[in-house]
């Protein structure tokens, strides 16, 4: 009897193990899935290396395709649990000079399908834009004072700076630039930044008043 239940208990711990090995076999492969492809082309004039960036607009996860010096494909590769259908896709593509904005929206041709395929994106020229400056115009200071001026730039730019039209400093391939005026003088400045790229110019002008230490504004 105590051999025949040894034997029965046996048995019984067999059928769980298998069955748990099912189980989790089971459980594996249906954890398998198909990646989701993401390939297209960068139409670019200047034949420089690129860089595509992608964020998913609905979750703000965000990817930097692959790519390859002298070739303008890109390629990326992401897992189907990121991407649901209207997802909207932002892709962000540059050379450095020009410049590309192209959103899709995934939908359920994309998801059968696997992947979206020969999204191509052409590259454009834009005019830099100064998105950021400090101090707000006018600005007012003392006599013998210093004061820094500042700004920011969408991309790289060669950038001078000018007090009443004549230079004072530049400086070049930048996206940030600063200048400081130290032992100001008493007047009134007209202090210009101009920031020139190949695609164009912008200026930013602030009226600097510097009054005696007893003057106010």
């Amino acid at each position: 009897m105590r051999m025949l239940r040894l034997c029965l208990g046996l048995l019984f711990l067999g059928i769980i193990a298998t069955s748990s090995v099912s189980s989790t076999q089971a459980t594996n492969t249906s954890n398998l899935s198909t990646p989701f492809f993401i390939f297209g082309y960068v139409c670019d004039e200047h034949s420089k290396d690129i860089i595509v960036n992608v964020t998913n607009l609905n979750t703000s996860a965000n990817w930097q395709a692959e790519t390859k010096s002298g070739y303008n494909y890109y390629e990326l590769i992401l897992d189907p649990a990121k991407i649901s259908a209207e997802s909207v896709l932002q892709f962000n593509a540059t050379d450095g000079t020009t410049y590309s904005t192209t959103n899709h929206t995934v939908d359920q041709t994309n998801l059968d399908h696997g992947g979206i395929f020969d999204l191509n994106l052409t590259l454009v020229s834009t005019s830099p834009v100064i998105t950021e400056y400090t101090p707000n115009s006018p600005v007012y200071d003392i006599e013998n004072g210093a004061r820094t001026f500042r700004i920011t730039i969408d991309q790289m730019v060669n950038v001078t700076w000018l007090i009443d039209g004549t230079e004072v400093f530049n400086e070049g391939h930048v996206s940030k630039s600063s200048y400081t005026h130290t032992n100001a003088t008493i007047g009134v400045w007209n202090v210009t930044t101009i920031a020139e790229s190949e695609n164009g110019t912008a200026m930013q002008i602030w009226m600097w008043h510097v009054n005696p230490p007893t003057s106010r504004p």
